[in-house]
């Protein structure tokens, strides 16, 4: 089931001429993407500016009926902080496959946000080293792996392994 939902101020009374109108089928959800994303300048800077807006539900229905009753309230753009025609539904970006190139893009936009010269590093590395994690940290890193199943190790691998373990063994009984 589907909703119509109206966004407004306590002092807002009439849900066809004030707030915000949209249909979701999760409305927590949709309204934290109206929090996040500023698609709507009008809904993004009435929800900046106030700290007391609402959500109320005004309907529960199937999705047709819900759209249908969205137009009703917002039969033409520019009502409300609503920017847009009432009764459609925006474009889900789920299942649409992306081009090689803008896969190619957004990895590539990632990797140059993420670029340190070589001072930084050694200063994130000065800034870190010496420091012990809380054990509540320690703790909830090793619950969340426990009972996950891990690739058994290679042979170099146990080889390294073992050779660093002597290597401290030696280390610590050096006396």
């Amino acid at each position: 089931m589907y909703c119509v939902y109206w966004i407004h101020l306590p002092e807002h009374t009439d849900p066809y001429t004030q707030g915000y109108i949209g249909i979701s089928k999760d409305t927590a959800r949709r309204l934290i993407e109206h929090k996040c994303y500023k698609k709507n300048a009008h809904l993004s800077n009435a929800m900046a500016k106030y700290d007391n807006i609402q959500m109320t539900i005004m309907h529960v229905a199937p999705k047709e009926e819900c759209i249908s009753l969205e137009h009703l309230y917002r039969p033409c753009p520019q009502i409300g902080w609503n920017i847009a025609e009432g009764g459609g539904i925006p474009p889900s970006p789920k299942g649409k496959k992306q081009s090689a190139d803008t896969i190619a893009k957004r990895v590539a936009t990632r990797k140059a946000t993420y670029i340190h010269t070589e001072e930084t590093k050694q200063q994130i590395s000065a800034t870190l080293s010496g420091r012990k994690k809380p054990p509540e940290v320690i703790a909830k890193r090793s619950a969340t792996r426990t009972g996950k199943k891990r690739k058994p190790f290679t042979p170099e691998h146990k080889e390294a392994m073992r050779k660093a373990a002597l290597a401290r063994y030696q280390r610590e009984n050096q006396t």
